[in-house]
């Protein structure tokens, strides 16, 4: 700030992280600037991160109706005004790296969200911008009361507002990308009444999952709806922006997930697409007819205990309860449980940090995999031998 202190600055320390199985930037710390402009972030794991920081000059928190309000705007290290230009700090273990960041006050306008449509008297918003590897991060996120929200810390920029709120019992949704902080007239959401998703969870027939504990999941690209179904296997789902999403279980149980039906008929994929009418009676059908893989990691004839293991689909999209990690007993051994007949890959990792999703990163490690069939109620064994 021209050699001056920048008291109070947000600063963010963002890292690539593998989240819902994708590849995403996320913040992981906030520190506010001391009074000297110091800040710090202790105790962090080793890894790649990068540095980012904003906000407003001291002078502005406590001035009233300013004729040129000024921000910082945001400025990720060494100095890169645009978020594809950030250099990343690599960290091992012990490390320790001092990391300067000058900020310049610019003319900028406190950010202003207004709500329109059927409005909810509470709202949670979300703030989302493109950061250094190109995916979007949440930035910021707060509550709107009565349909009006002052953002005095957002720098300016191009964002993604996410809101979402209940009025009278019935979610509300609304989102768009918009210019923030570049003008003092208020930057309107609409908002809409958003879909109840609701259906019923079965076992080769019967109602419910007896056995065990079950999560109904309805995931896309931005996010995962979970629940919980009732012992006799209804869920619903009360607030599910519009969109496509996959549908799946996950969790613990003697059955593992076949299909989703609606009105008797499968859906390829498993995917439905909601709107803003309520979307019911789905079924999601599960089956008990799973097989099971026991076996041991090798070196040699020698049982290799604390490996990652991992049993994935041949073929074909990984979803979240397609993804089995296992770490090897004491004695090298690993077990898959309940699991869909098909075909597979058996395959030790160096980490779990993969994007399961992206079947152009998974196509390498599949084709190192051992292959291996599972039989309807199939007891198959296959060991995994360790390459030298």
């Amino acid at each position: 700030t021209g050699g001056g202190p920048a008291e109070n600055a947000r600063v963010q320390l963002l890292r690539t992280v593998i989240a819902g199985r994708r590849r995403q930037a996320m913040v992981v710390r906030t520190f506010y600037a001391n009074d000297r402009g110091d800040f710090r972030f202790a105790h962090l794991p080793a890894g790649t991160y990068h540095l980012a920081a904003d906000g407003r000059p001291w002078e502005e928190s406590i001035s009233i109706n300013r004729s040129e309000p000024r921000t910082f705007p945001r400025v990720y290290f060494p100095s890169a005004t645009a978020a594809r230009g950030a250099a990343g700090i690599v960290l091992g273990e012990g490390d320790e790296f001092t990391a300067n960041l000058t900020l310049t006050a610019a003319p900028a306008f406190p950010a202003r969200l207004r709500l329109t449509g059927d409005v909810p008297p509470r709202a949670s918003y979300m703030l989302r911008a493109e950061t250094f590897d190109g995916t979007m991060a949440m930035l910021d996120n707060g509550t709107i009361y009565n349909g009006e929200a002052h953002l005095n810390s957002v720098s300016p920029g191009t964002y993604e507002v996410i809101v979402s709120g209940e009025k009278n019992g019935r979610a509300y949704f609304g989102s768009a990308k918009v210019e923030l902080g570049r003008s003092a007239e208020p930057v309107s959401i609409g908002m809409t009444p958003i879909a109840k998703v609701a259906g019923d969870l079965q076992c080769d027939g019967k109602p419910g999952v007896t056995d065990g504990h079950v999560m109904v999941v309805l995931y896309d690209h931005r996010a995962a709806h979970t629940v919980s179904p009732s012992g006799s296997g209804r869920f619903e789902l009360p607030g599910v922006p519009p969109g496509r999403y996959t549908v799946t279980t996950f969790g613990e149980s003697a059955c593992y997930f076949h299909r989703v039906t609606h009105g008797g008929k499968p859906l390829p994929d498993h995917a439905v697409t909601v709107a803003a009418e309520d979307l019911a009676n789905l079924t999601l059908e599960m089956r008990a007819d799973g097989a099971r893989l026991r076996g041991r990691v090798l070196q040699g004839d020698k049982g290799v205990p604390g490996k990652r293991v991992m049993l994935l689909p041949a073929s074909g999209p990984i979803g979240p309860s397609e993804v089995r990690p296992y770490v090897s007993d004491s004695d090298g051994s690993f077990s898959f449980a309940h699991i869909r007949p098909g075909e597979y890959r058996l395959l030790s990792l160096a980490s779990w940090e993969i994007e399961f999703s992206d079947p152009k990163v998974m196509a390498p490690f599949l084709e190192k995999g051992i292959p291996v069939t599972l039989p309807p109620n199939g007891d198959i064994r296959a060991d995994l031998p360790l390459q030298p």
